[in-house]
């Protein structure tokens, strides 16, 4: 490792995240070997033969009929496999890992064990269930977690009405992947392995809001979301690092039932329990009550 959370190269990151996603125990596909074809639709497959053409269309690679291919198959065994319905933003998780195991060299198994390893370990409430009860959970608590952090940036936000669910849904759908250049999203997710907790992109969210404070306390009500469009952005691989930097700040400064809470969110354990509600009824309670005052 360069750094922490930061790994030198690809062959270096393609072991260990074959190690951290699979475990010592698996057997890790062969670069040749293909993903393994289904003989059947997946439910939404109109929807996904959609987002294929378009997901990183101006990425010259993802405009192969390779990549494509292996992307549609990769995704129909998923959905098939585990019984579920394509939604928008698997494509976008899955193209990370296209990018550092390119088809034709590689024939896609791994990308596709690796990606569904990803999505059951970190986004599996999002992906994998037939409601977006989870994903309301997660704007709910992560408002909570920006009233801990940053209180006056939280009132300006609901005073204003911009309410996660208008400038957060792909970073918690796709683990920043749909909001950032390739090379970033990798660097990005070397450090989601390395603290290796669902609940750690919602600091990366925290982070990327407070480094734009200034902005956004100084903007008018209506002037908010234009601001945001230009500001909420990871650019360079130091922008990368230094939001990586403070998102571990403030995870290790929050309290661990509250991590749990964003955590169980995210990923199997009980994320329907009642704490996790009333926390979520609890968010939504004290916004209302400050919109009415």
């Amino acid at each position: 490792l360069e750094q922490p959370g930061v790994i030198s190269s690809a062959s270096l990151r393609k072991r260990v995240w074959s190690l951290m996603l699979l475990g010592p125990d698996v057997e890790v596909p062969k670069d040749e070997e293909a993903v393994e074809g289904v003989d059947r639709a997946c439910k939404e497959e109109h929807v996904l033969h959609a987002d294929v053409p378009r997901t990183r269309a101006y990425v010259e690679a993802f405009r192969s009929s390779d990549v494509q291919s292996v992307l549609v198959e990769s995704l129909r065994l998923f959905c098939v496999t585990h019984a579920v319905a394509y939604k928008q933003g698997m494509n976008e998780v899955m193209a990370p890992f296209l990018w550092l195991l390119p088809p034709p060299t590689h024939g896609g198994a791994l990308a596709h064990k690796l990606m569904e390893a990803f999505i059951f370990r970190y986004l599996e409430r999002h992906f994998c269930v037939e409601d977006s009860a989870a994903t309301r959970t997660a704007f709910a608590l992560f408002s909570l977690l920006l009233r801990y952090h940053e209180p006056q940036l939280a009132a300006k936000l609901r005073n204003s009405e911009f309410d996660p669910d208008l400038y957060a849904t792909a970073w918690f759908l796709t683990a920043f992947s749909r909001n950032l250049e390739l090379p970033l999203v990798l660097r990005l997710w070397d450090a989601t392995l390395a603290v290796d907790d669902a609940s750690f992109t919602f600091f990366v969210g925290l982070r990327v809001l407070a480094r734009n404070r200034s902005e956004l306390l100084l903007c008018a009500d209506d002037s908010i979301p234009e601001v945001a469009t230009k500001r909420l952005a990871m650019r360079t691989e130091e922008e990368v690092d230094e939001v990586v930097a403070d998102a571990l700040e403030a995870y290790r400064a929050t309290p661990e039932s509250f991590r749990r809470l964003l955590r169980l969110c995210c990923a199997s354990g009980g994320w329907r329990s009642s704490s996790v509600t009333s926390a979520a009824s609890a968010a939504a309670s004290a916004s209302s009550g400050a919109q009415t005052a």
